[in-house]
């Protein structure tokens, strides 16, 4: 996630005219995720004209700048927050934010499948990879060891072409004189 400020402007404001408000309430505290739309904090005017503050970001908010009773102005900065990058999506919905993504705004990051019986569950690369050795790790932690019965290739595929030296995981079939990776 990368850092962002939710910045109150004064042209967000119907009739505004370099005027400054005093913050009456503040919604979101520190750790709660917000997203486009939600709101950030209620401000009244000089003239007693009170108006909702709305986000225009998602993300978790790592900081609450303004108190209850501070003078802000246009440019003041309301609160900061971790930018979601949506490193999760269900169909265009990140599943970090909750927030409905418009095709443009998909990351278009590569992006793998988690669940089979959830297709349009994706997760970026490297997080899948991330939450891969985690699971490695915690097996090891537990002694436990997994086996996996795939008879008829419907879970995973074999090969014993070239692969990569990387690859870890390779397996002699009894009756074949080659390695199945």
């Amino acid at each position: 996630m990368s850092p962002t400020r939710e910045t109150f402007r004064e042209g967000d404001i119907e009739r505004s005219c370099g005027q400054e408000y005093k913050v009456l309430q503040i919604y979101p505290k520190k750790g709660t995720n917000i997203f486009p739309k939600r709101r950030l904090c209620e401000v009244e005017s000089g003239s007693g004209e009170r108006v909702i503050i709305k986000a225009k970001h998602s993300g978790v908010v790592t900081q609450v700048l303004v108190k209850v009773n501070d003078t802000i102005g246009d440019g003041c900065d309301i609160l900061e927050l971790e930018a979601c990058t949506h490193t999760a999506l269900l169909g265009n919905i990140c599943c970090n934010c909750g927030v409905l993504l418009d095709e443009k705004d998909i990351p278009k990051t590569e992006a793998v499948s988690m669940l089979h019986s959830v297709p349009d569950l994706k997760v970026a690369r490297n997080e899948a990879q991330k939450l891969g050795k985690e699971d490695i790790k915690n097996l090891l932690k537990q002694r436990k060891l997994v086996l996996l019965v795939d008879l008829d290739q419907t879970l995973i595929h074999t090969t014993n072409d070239n692969i990569p030296a990387d690859l870890k995981f390779s397996l002699p079939m009894w009756g074949q004189p080659c390695l199945y990776h």
